[in-house]
């Protein structure tokens, strides 16, 4: 009996069935293509949803301190979700101002962009021609220690009077 025991107790094999063969690469790149087009496809409903995700676990902790001030899970969501919205609504406010502030000076904007090009085209062509003096140059312009800025058409004062006004040739000659 002891030997029944024995033999029925001892490891005996279990059959296992034989493992699949490996994918071909095609299949591979089948279900690569397959999940790439999914996603693509889906990227309407999936990015939205996982923006919600990520949102749930951001404003969480905050949902949860509400609530350890007893105020209650439904009006703890409430009170974050308005927040989130006003904070919303004021950063597209400050956007929005900005956007419109760039679209009432875009005209002078544009204005100075071209008077930059005119100069930069004058003085292309008068260095192209060998036009004038040394030293001289069809329009100067000098900044001065207010921060205004005079044009002119004489030529740049000699290198002491600059020098006493903290302006150099070469600053007035990239100063346009």
């Amino acid at each position: 009996m002891a030997e029944d025991t024995a033999r029925r107790l001892q490891a005996r094999p279990i059959p296992v069935p034989k493992a699949a063969p490996p994918a071909s690469t095609q299949t591979t790149l089948l279900v690569i293509a397959l999940v790439v087009a999914t996603l693509y496809l889906g990227s309407d409903i999936l990015v939205p949803i996982a923006l919600a995700v990520l949102l749930t676990f951001v404003l969480a902790p905050i949902v949860s301190r509400l609530e350890r001030l007893r105020l209650g899970r439904v009006p703890s969501v409430l009170a974050v979700v308005v927040l989130v919205f006003a904070g919303i609504a004021g950063f597209g406010m400050v956007v929005g101002g900005q956007i419109a502030d760039l679209a009432n000076n875009l005209p002078s904007y544009q204005k100075n962009v071209h008077d930059k090009l005119d100069s930069l085209r004058s003085r292309a062509t008068s260095a192209g021609s060998g036009g004038g003096s040394p030293g001289t140059c069809p329009r100067t312009c000098f900044r001065s220690r207010e921060g205004s800025v005079a044009c002119c058409t004489t030529p740049p004062p000699p290198p002491a009077v600059a020098l006493a006004g903290r302006e150099t040739r070469l600053s007035c000659a990239f100063f346009w």
